[in-house]
């Protein structure tokens, strides 16, 4: 089975926030920022307003810190991950499923990764991800496949050839 795509930067920001969302030390992190900011508005507003108030203020002041934390993430991956220094994955692609493995090419090279490498497969609303690593994925777009079919025919053949248990379910190895 064969996929022809090409992946955009944008494609990449929504892998990494993606991956980032499921990852434990992420939520870890934002959850001793919120208690911080729940602490912090909590002492502020005082006697002076309800608790109701105070929730509602902390909910307010931590989605816009998430908001935040979202986009300046995807700022740095724009200056660490710019376009010139990513040629190799911001070009055309071509994923080919065999009995033996994964084969990914582009004009700048090609690698092959027997199905034990593959470490975890999901499917989201616009990709498939193949992970070779716990933190690098093929990230295919379902919009190169001719129809959903065909998509779901890819994902069910890569599946079938890993070892991994109900992948539809398992949670992404994290941090």
């Amino acid at each position: 089975m064969r996929v022809t795509y090409r992946n955009t930067f944008l494609d990449l920001v929504r892998f990494h926030i993606h991956h980032v969302l499921r990852m434990w030390v992420f939520w870890l992190v934002h959850g001793l920022l919120f208690g911080l900011l729940l602490w912090s508005i909590w002492n502020d507003l005082g006697e002076r307003e309800s608790t109701v108030a105070k929730v509602l203020a902390t909910i307010l002041a931590a989605s816009i810190l998430m908001v935040f934390a979202l986009a300046f993430e995807s700022i740095v991956l724009l200056l660490t991950h710019g376009i010139r220094k990513n040629r190799g994955l911001l070009t055309d692609h071509e994923v080919t499923l065999t009995e033996d493995g994964v084969t990914e090419a582009t004009a700048f090279g090609s690698t092959f990764t027997t199905w034990k490498g593959i470490v975890e497969i999901r499917s989201t609303r616009r990709y498939l991800l193949l992970y070779v690593a716990q933190h690098a994925a093929h990230v295919i777009p379902k919009a190169a496949f001719e129809d959903s079919s065909s998509c779901q025919a890819f994902l069910e053949f890569a599946r079938a050839h890993t070892s991994l248990e109900d992948q539809a379910t398992k949670p992404l190895i994290s941090p």
